[in-house]
């Protein structure tokens, strides 16, 4: 696996002059571990995930594929541009409704997919070798009551006051699957 280089931001135990709380640190490390992640492995992250979501449901409708993954109209239009001129995804005229286009994954989309999923579990599994099973069932243990806290207060605020505003970007929590979480 290939990591980016990220000049700018250090680790973030490195880039403070006064010692700090228990608190801060953890939360300087959330943030770093989430930038690292997203960076390091999330590459054509977003095409690994319409094409997951169109295995899995055989064929969509353009709308349908965006409130699933909760994007606007134009991102999930150029998104799906891109991947359709790569041959992943094919538009087909809906046979029920001819004013529907569904859209659904083609041969060469299934194996790039198998491609993508391969290379994400091994950018995974590598950066995670640091950790024993124990340690990677205590970790995963502690951030599923976090995210959970954290989806729970998310529900109690206001729409305006919700990271992303009225679900754009909005994705499930990760440990339940259930509701709303994190800001993308």
């Amino acid at each position: 696996m290939k990591i980016k280089p990220d000049n700018h931001r250090e680790h973030p135990a490195r880039f403070s002059a006064q010692p700090l709380s228990a608190e801060d640190r953890l939360i300087r490390q959330i943030r770093f571990c989430g930038r690292f992640l997203h960076h390091n492995t999330e590459q054509r992250g977003s095409q690994r995930h319409v094409l997951e979501r169109l295995k899995a449901h055989g064929t969509m409708t353009q709308k349908d594929l965006m409130e699933s993954m909760r994007i606007q109209s134009g991102s999930a239009s150029e998104l799906l541009g891109k991947i359709e001129q790569a041959g992943l995804v094919s538009r087909v005229k809906c046979e029920t409704d001819r004013r529907l286009v569904e859209i659904r994954i083609t041969d060469e989309g299934l194996q790039e997919l198998d491609k993508m999923q391969a290379q994400y579990r091994q950018s995974v599994s590598e950066l995670l070798t640091v950790l024993n099973d124990d340690e990677k069932t205590q970790l995963t243990d502690l951030l599923d009551k976090l995210a959970a806290n954290w989806a729970e207060r998310l529900d109690r605020l206001p729409d305006r006051r919700r990271p992303g505003g009225r679900g754009r970007h909005r994705r499930q929590h990760p440990a339940s699957g259930e509701g709303r979480s994190e800001h993308a």
